[in-house]
């Protein structure tokens, strides 16, 4: 009764058991193998049945209570009986969902396998008709884009329906807002994912949703909705503007105007950007700008909202002129009494924006008159002198004022101008030196402060055709005593030159005298060539590097210009080693100044040698090269010599006071003893020492000498004088330090006495 598998072999045995019970053995095995030559039996109660929601069809049986393990589902879709599942047992239903077509009748059988296999019979035939009811998905990610002035673009996800034939466009109604009511206004294929709605208003705003529909046809729900507002394409009017001045002289100009409310004013100077503001509700704006001088082009743009930009207004040249006239208020001048006065401003100008006004203004009797015009005539009757202020204003607004003086003077008017009644150098005149001073003497006074002296050279530089002026810069003086002007030039002027003088000047009734001469200058003298070499200056030299401090420069001063390329400076000590250091020039002394890398050493004798040339090539000669110089002494070294100064000091002061006393003392015993002891301090009685009489000339000179020795206890035996310049040694001097004497060389003082 078991369940045996089809083509298997099976092997039987018996045995026996008694009531022990003890079992016999096995008998032979009987062998038979088993065989299913049965097919499984055929299904039933096959139906179909739809899926609504999975536009498929259910196909259903009864399982088999058999050896049945595989079920078998045949379709007819293609006019013959094909396999289209195998589905195991005891699973007993199908599901058709691959490429159906709504309003098709579909046929399906079924047939039951078991495991040999052997297959049943087919079942009977289940049929029906897939009908759709399955509506689309509703469309999704619905937006607007590339929006113009007349047109939205529509674009959403696609659905993935099979059945899917397309999508219908709606837009919402006009004059209602978001969420409609909606009217459809065209209809897609099912392969659109975008769509252009046109014929649209400017500055509207629309709103859109879209549904999809199948074949039967079933609609979707509404997408999401999209809205979006048409551009304004229509660009703004120009704007009107305010009246802008021609001439100007500040920097800053408002530039004031209507326009389009909102919209962004733009105004373009010469070209570029010059500012931008916004116009408010009503379109009024003001634009504050930053000119240029001269000439500016003024040119003002509205941009609406939408960006749209107008065309530029008329162009409006406004000129910048921020530099005033130059006012001339005429020269000077003196009138009678009486007579018709001019005041001319003709000389004045404006090279920007033009002169506008010439106001003439004065103080007449505590009344203030002005008259305008740029000439004016007025008649003074009060003598006296007039200050009259001539202001001048350009069409820009700038002024500035010029001043003339009018003296007016009771009688006639000298109208001659001044005569010239000296010149130095006088005209033509030839073999000028080139220091020299001109002199101008006028037979009247003159007014010195309209004294104009110019004087100047052609000359002819660097061997070229061409003349240079040299103009001459100096000093103008005037002497009203004998009323004479002088003129001293800055500079030496040039030799075997021609110069040119031109003057101007007025007389007190303003008169004026203009006057060119000239005058050669003398040739150059030849200097003999400099052939004397350099020196050092030795008493300086002395003076300056004296007991040098450890720390100071060494100096060397010369007594000549040198030529700096050609310094060499070595510096050894006593030991002949080479202090290093720098050195430097001071053209301005003649003074080379050493200054060591290092302290130097206390009491040291250091050997300069310099090489050296003078700005004409001579050079420092060989015995002249070599200098000396000591450093000073230590701080005990200076006290222990104060110290033996000291006590030598002492020592004079002690001699002298006992010489003094003996000298009383011996006074005292001559008035005591009536003069009998005078052979007792021969040497105290002068008397007897002026009646004595030398027996040799050469014997009283050495007692003189001997004496003055005695009379100047304060000399020292270490100090003497220098035997070639006579300045003041001391014995611990090795040199003199002013005209370089040498005791080693040239003997001590000792030798020559």
């Amino acid at each position: 009764s078991y369940w045996f598998v089809h083509g298997k072999d099976y092997y039987y045995s018996v045995s026996a058991w008694d009531e022990v019970p003890i079992r016999s053995k096995l008998s032979d095995p009987v062998h038979v193998n088993y065989y299913d030559d049965v097919p499984p039996s055929t299904p039933l109660g096959l139906s179909v049945a739809p899926i609504i929601k999975g536009d498929a069809l259910n196909i259903t049986w009864f399982p088999n209570n058999d050896d049945t393990l595989t079920y078998s589902v045949y379709s007819n879709r293609t006019g013959m009986w094909e396999r289209l599942a195998n589905i195991s047992h005891p699973k007993s239903s199908y599901i058709d969902s691959g490429g159906l077509v709504h309003g098709v009748r579909y046929y399906y059988r079924i047939s039951a396998w078991d495991e040999v296999p052997l297959e049943s019979k087919l079942s009977a035939v289940a049929s029906t008709v897939h009908e759709d009811q399955k509506k689309p998905l509703a469309p999704r990610n619905l937006n607007t884009t590339n929006v113009t002035g007349t047109s939205i673009s529509l674009t959403w996800v696609p659905n993935n329906e099979s059945d899917l034939a397309g999508y219908m466009i709606f837009i919402n109604v006009s004059g209602s807002g978001s969420g409609g009511p909606y009217i459809n206004i065209t209809t897609v294929n099912a392969t659109a994912t975008s769509y252009t709605v046109t014929g649209l208003v400017q500055e509207v705003t629309y709103y859109f949703v879209i549904r999809a529909f199948d074949e039967v046809p079933l609609y979707s729900d509404y997408s999401n909705e999209a809205g979006n507002t048409t551009r304004d394409t229509i660009p703004p009017r120009p704007p009107s503007l305010s009246v802008l001045p021609e001439y100007t002289n500040d920097t800053e100009l408002i530039v004031h105007g209507r326009s389009e409310p909102n919209a962004t004013i733009r105004v373009m100077v010469n070209g570029a950007l010059g500012g931008e503001s916004t116009a408010d509700s009503t379109g009024e704006f003001i634009v504050v700008i930053n000119l240029v001088e001269g000439s500016n082009t003024i040119v003002v743009h509205a941009v609406d909202r939408a960006g749209n930009p107008s065309e530029g207004t008329e162009p409006v040249k406004v000129i910048l002129d921020t530099v005033p006239p130059v006012p001339y208020a005429g020269r000077d001048k003196v009138e009678s009494k009486g007579t018709l006065v001019e005041l001319n401003a003709s000389g004045s100008y404006d090279a920007h924006s033009g002169i506008a006004n010439y106001t003439w203004k004065f103080n007449l009797k505590n009344i203030t008159v002005r008259l305008y015009g740029e000439i004016v005539y007025f008649i003074f009757n009060t003598i006296g002198n007039y200050t009259i202020t001539l202001r001048v204003t350009d069409f820009a607004g700038n002024w500035f004022e010029d001043t003339v003086e009018v003296r007016i003077i009771e009688g006639p008017v000298d109208r001659s101008p001044p005569i010239i009644k000296k010149l130095y150098p006088d005209e033509g005149q030839t073999d000028i030196p080139v220091t020299v001073t001109v002199e101008i003497r006028f037979n009247e006074l003159i007014d010195f402060r309209s004294m104009e002296l110019n004087m100047s050279a052609p000359v002819n530089t660097s061997g070229s055709r061409a003349l240079v002026l040299d103009v001459v810069q100096g000093k103008l003086d005037y002497d009203p005593g004998n009323r004479t002007v002088y003129f001293q030039p800055s500079r030496s002027l040039r030799y075997n030159q021609t110069y040119f003088v031109n003057i101007s000047v007025d007389d007190l009734f303003f008169n004026t005298l203009r006057f060119i001469w000239n005058f050669t200058t003398m040739m150059e003298p030849i200097i003999p060539p400099d052939t004397t070499p350099p020196a050092v200056n030795l008493t300086e030299f002395s003076l300056r590097n004296r007991r040098l401090p450890v720390d100071g420069q060494v100096i060397i001063p010369f007594m000549e210009a040198l030529n700096e390329t050609t310094i060499i400076v070595t510096i050894t000590d006593s030991h002949n080693n080479t202090l290093k250091g720098d050195w430097v020039y001071v053209a301005e002394t003649y003074t080379v100044v050493f200054t060591p890398n290092r302290t130097l050493k206390f009491n040291e004798e250091y050997t300069i040698y310099i090489y050296v040339q003078d700005t004409s090539g001579n050079e420092l000669p060989p015995g002249a090269r070599t200098l000396t110089f000591i450093t000073e002494k230590e701080e005990g070294e200076l006290i222990s010599q104060f110290f033996i100064w000291l006590m030598f000091a002492v020592i004079v002061i002690v001699i002298v006071l006992i010489i003094a006393i003996l000298s009383i003392r011996s006074r005292q015993r001559k008035e005591l003893t009536g003069g009998d002891d005078e052979d007792e301090f021969p040497l105290l009685d002068t008397g007897e020492f002026e009646e004595a009489e030398p027996e040799d000339e050469e014997d009283l000179d050495m007692d003189l000498e001997d004496e003055e020795i005695d009379k100047a206890p304060n000399v020292s035996v270490d100090e003497y004088e220098c035997p070639n310049c006579g300045s003041y040694l001391t014995r611990d001097d090795d040199y003199c330090f002013t005209c370089g004497w040498d005791p080693k060389i040239d003997g001590s003082p000792d030798e020559e006495e």
